[in-house]
């Protein structure tokens, strides 16, 4: 029912931004209010094509080709439905603060009048002054009109009089509103605000998925631990339709950078049929660490059959931690499968065998591919989790859902007293090739002997 739900929200946002974005536009464009019926089919579209894409998505049949193009229609619109709503709101801002200013003035201007008429017009001899004048104007003005009357004003021969008439006339004419042009000008400055933004949006998020990850530095103290120790963290890759070796070659390449003590990578590496893609993890045996790589499942690869992608994992150099441990120099090292096992009957979690072998007088780490397995099992027993799966969202608002599911989203928890939960956002992307107020990142994590920590600090 869950998964249903979630489904009918994304199929309700889709068709919602449609109607949206048409109606924005439509009434709005300078461009596009003139094509309504082109505009309406082209959004109608892109709906088919989004839907196909969600539908598709899992599909081994489905091309890299057609998920890169049908991937983009989502992207499209998600950008160009973010630009139309940040123009809308900066309009209303724009309006509240004319109005606001506009009272301000007022306000200002009757305090003046009040000022004038308290100071000046208390004074005697300012209102016979004022008097003295007014009468004066009002005598040569009169003295103006006889006198033109008896020359015959207004008479269309004196042209004169009617040339300084028409001056004013055209004056008037001049400085008169100009509405078409004011409304052609109006729609012009929507549509540079609104496909201003949308290439910012589009091509910042889509940097923000295709680029290599940066490295993301978390210093996390842990007792029982006697010396610092270094853990460079990679989840959800996502190798498949989209990102091939080269990205996963970057990766390997910034990693090896980081001289850490291990490499855990916490799930959703493979998003593809491994009998197609295999040649594509020909840098998993260039990774450089002290004490080994280290990987648990995520829910994608059950997707794509967990029993291949496991045996293929295990003759890849990686050591496959199906729940099990294993005690390292410093700490121990637990992994469990995926709570996706669940659905699929195979390579079910169990935390109890996981944590069999550990030494009680080492700190212990568990690497758990969703968060929210920590709420579903016990795991005081462990120091610290290490989770992926959120992507922190990718797409804002997702994170809302995302939250509503896991309960956590991304960054550093005290998920109790004694164990703290750390959810990175991952380093690839599934589904459409962006993201949008959601960075990915390689992790890099000091372990402090919590002596010489007080506090976990982030950077």
């Amino acid at each position: 029912m869950k998964i249903l739900a979630i489904i009918a929200v994304i199929f309700s946002f889709l068709l919602g931004s449609k109607l949206y974005i048409y109606w924005r536009l439509s009434r709005s464009s300078w461009v596009f209010s003139r094509y309504k019926k082109s505009l309406a089919a082209t959004l109608l579209l892109v709906f088919i094509c989004e839907v196909g894409f969600w539908i598709l998505a899992k599909d081994l049949r489905f091309y890299d080709v057609g998920y890169n193009v049908l991937g983009l229609c989502v992207a499209i619109t998600y950008c160009l439905f973010v630009a139309c709503l940040c123009v809308d709101i900066l309009w209303l801002c724009g309006k509240a603060l004319s109005k606001m200013l506009k009272k301000v003035d007022s306000r200002n201007t009757q305090n003046l009048h009040k000022q004038a008429d308290s100071t000046f017009l208390s004074s005697r001899d300012f209102r016979k002054e004022i008097v003295a004048i007014h009468s004066t104007n009002l005598e040569s003005a009169f003295s103006k009109v006889d006198s033109r009357d008896s020359k015959g004003f207004g008479d269309p021969r004196h042209s004169k009089d009617s040339s300084g008439t028409h001056a004013i006339a055209q004056s008037l004419e001049s400085h008169a509103p100009m509405p078409l042009s004011r409304r052609k000008s109006l729609k012009i400055l929507h549509d540079l605000g609104v496909f201003g933004l949308f290439f910012l949006f589009f091509f910042t998020s889509r940097n923000n998925a295709l680029h290599t990850p940066p490295v993301r530095n978390v210093a996390i103290p842990l007792p029982k631990l006697k010396q610092q120790k270094r853990i460079a963290m990679i989840s959800d890759v996502h190798i498949g339709h989209i990102l091939k070796a080269e990205f996963l070659e970057r990766i390997v390449a910034r990693i090896n950078t980081l001289n850490a003590d291990i490499v855990v990578i916490v799930g959703d590496l493979i998003d593809d049929d491994i009998r197609k893609i295999s040649k594509e993890f020909g840098a998993l045996q260039a990774i450089a660490s002290k004490e080994g790589v280290f990987y648990v499942n995520g829910n994608h690869e059950y997707y794509h059959g967990i029993a291949p992608i496991m045996e293929f994992m295990r003759k890849s150099g990686v050591r496959v931690l199906d729940n099990e441990s294993i005690e390292l120099s410093g700490f121990n090292l637990a992994g469990v499968n995926d709570l996706a096992g669940l659905r699929f009957k195979e390579y079910e979690p169990n935390l109890e065998r996981a944590k069999q072998d550990l030494n009680p007088s080492k700190p212990s780490i568990l690497l758990a591919h969703q968060p929210k397995f920590a709420r579903l099992y016990d795991v005081s027993e462990f120091d610290l989790v290490l989770s992926g799966h959120t992507h922190a969202g990718q797409v804002f608002p997702m994170s809302i859902f995302v939250w509503l599911d896991q309960h956590y989203i991304y960054g550093l928890y005290n998920h109790t007293k004694d164990t703290k939960l750390y959810v990175s956002s991952g380093a690839g992307f599934w589904g459409p090739s962006f993201r949008f107020l959601a960075p990915s990142e390689i992790v890099c994590i000091d372990l402090l002997p919590s002596e010489s920590a007080q506090n976990t600090q982030i950077s």
